[in-house]
């Protein structure tokens, strides 16, 4: 589709009563299957298409510029607040890759997880970084590289998935899935720095990080959360099987 094309619609895109009909023809003529919530650069619309065997994915996010930043990396993106989307089912599939812990507030991310359900046929697919044991590595005087960026003020942990998805589920049907993956034994990891490092800090470099300790890990500490939502009569089994992941959780608690 030709930038000026991708203007027009963006544009049209505004209009409410437009937006149902324009999802409809993407869908239907265009071939979208997928929708990616805060795609930037693409990479996650690529990463779904291979793991999940998706056709093609709809790019939606705020920045300014996105739609030619989008077509730029050669996929379709549409400038617009996604609680703003239209509740059609339409889509198979909608994506949220290391998207919600960049959201200012943690009842927006349950509003987010309930605007995918709204809009997809058969599953929903979360990742994002581990936050489970920042605690536990802050008594060890380590963090995570990622744990104190300033682009993450949400840190959601597997247990606030699991309270917000039961939640759901007393509106919903679907079954779900908590998983990690990525795992790190120890603090020799690159991803694992000295708490006194500064805010932002990519990874460990021996030639300019603060010293940190060497702790072997008494506790299972990874990189990523991974959860997979599937709706009602969609095989879950399917789905985990081509999701890639060290190990799941399975919580036995009731609300």
């Amino acid at each position: 589709m030709k930038i000026f094309k991708i203007y027009i619609l963006n544009f049209l895109f505004k209009f409410f009563f437009l937006k149902k009909i324009i999802l409809n023809i993407l869908v239907k003529k265009y071939g979208f299957d997928f929708i990616d919530f805060g795609s930037k650069t693409g990479g996650s619309i690529a990463y779904a298409s291979k793991v999940f065997q998706l056709n093609k994915g709809l790019g939606i996010d705020l920045l300014d510029g996105f739609p030619s930043l989008a077509c730029k990396n050669n996929f379709l993106g549409l400038k617009t607040d996604i609680l703003k989307i239209p509740n059609v089912k339409i889509f198979d599939a909608v994506i949220m890759s290391h998207f919600l812990e960049h959201i200012p507030a943690r009842e927006t991310s349950l509003a987010m997880i309930e605007k995918a359900l709204n809009i997809s046929n058969k599953f929903v697919y979360i990742q994002q970084p581990f936050f489970d044991e920042n605690m536990y590595l802050f008594k060890n005087d380590l963090k995570l590289a990622y744990a104190d960026w300033r682009g993450h003020p949400n840190m959601l942990t597997s247990y606030d998935f699991y309270i917000m998805l039961k939640r759901l589920q007393r509106t919903y049907n679907f079954e779900f899935t908590i998983a990690f993956d990525h795992p790190i034994k120890n603090s020799s990891s690159a991803d694992i720095v000295n708490i006194n490092e500064p805010f932002n800090v990519i990874q460990f470099d021996k030639n300019k990080s603060f010293k940190k300790k060497s702790v072997v890990f008494d506790r299972e500490i990874y990189k990523e959360i991974k959860v997979l939502i599937t709706h009602r009569d969609i095989n879950h089994s399917h789905y985990l099987s081509l999701m890639r992941y060290e190990k799941d959780l399975q919580l036995q608690l009731d609300i």
